[in-house]
């Protein structure tokens, strides 16, 4: 299966974005909602860009001891990564974020 970003719409009337990787696992979702599928999809080009740049991702680890990466443009979080309760296992989504993002397709949920 190959990598992607999926477009939803919350029931608040805002989008959001998700990457999963070629293995059906989850990798990235945007922090914000936003208001159009336009906007979404800016924000996805964006993150594209970025995720080349190394410091354009920041390492953190939650109160609770969980690792998790932020992929930023500026002051902007553009994505966010799941909670990892290995340093290990947070590289290897580090590295699948930054292999997948630049070419996977954009798909909108065809619920909207």
């Amino acid at each position: 299966m190959p990598s992607k970003f999926l477009v939803t719409r919350r029931p608040a009337d805002s989008y959001v974005y998700a990457l999963t990787a070629r293995n059906g696992e989850t990798i990235l979702h945007s922090d914000a909602g936003h208001g159009s599928v336009e906007s979404a999809t800016s924000s996805i080009e964006r993150l594209r860009e970025a995720v080349a740049r190394p410091e354009a991702i920041e390492v953190r680890r939650s109160l609770g001891g969980h690792w998790y990466f932020l992929v930023r443009d500026g002051e902007h979080v553009l994505g966010r990564s799941r909670p990892y309760p290995w340093r290990s296992r947070l590289d290897k989504a580090m590295v699948a974020v930054r292999q997948c993002a630049p070419a996977s397709r954009i798909e909108v949920d065809p619920l909207d």
